[in-house]
């Protein structure tokens, strides 16, 4: 296995995964309407699970430049943090999905017409929706659905 290089990263079109060697760093090429898509991913394993995650999109995302990702990645991973959201940037600290959906319904409470309603987001925000996503949460890869 070898290493990645720009020139070959910039002239595949077939679909498949390339591996960049010695790193969990691979190039994810899909077929799509415009032609070819292509996507960094990084592989590890945290807490016994292997994961996948999406670093950037090429060439938005440069080839030194997912490694560098994949570096600063796997440093955080081996320290114990679980990073939940490349697309933030790695160096975000992610807020759980909790944080997110109050201050989602205190941004929107405005919008609706009495308070009443905004109890019920309150409710089942905390109840219903917040632990569906945290149980499900880990297992997001990230990747724009076909």
């Amino acid at each position: 296995m070898q290493k990645l290089t720009h020139q070959f990263v910039a002239n595949t079109t077939k679909p498949g995964r390339y591996f960049d060697a010695g790193s969990n760093l691979h190039l994810l090429v899909r077929s799509g309407p415009t032609g070819p898509n292509k996507y960094w991913i990084y592989r590890f394993t945290f807490q016994r699970n292997r994961q996948d995650r999406s670093l950037g999109v090429f060439p938005i995302i440069s080839l030194s430049e997912a490694r560098k990702l994949a570096i600063d990645l796997k440093a955080k991973i081996n320290n114990g943090i679980y990073v939940a959201d490349p697309h933030q940037g790695v160096g975000v600290i992610n807020q759980i999905f909790s944080d997110y959906s109050s201050d989602w319904i205190e941004i929107n409470k405005s919008q609706w017409s009495n308070d009443k309603h905004y109890c019920q987001w309150i409710n089942n925000g905390e109840g219903l929706v917040v632990s569906f996503f945290m149980r499900y949460a880990k297992r997001e890869t990230f990747l724009p659905r076909r």
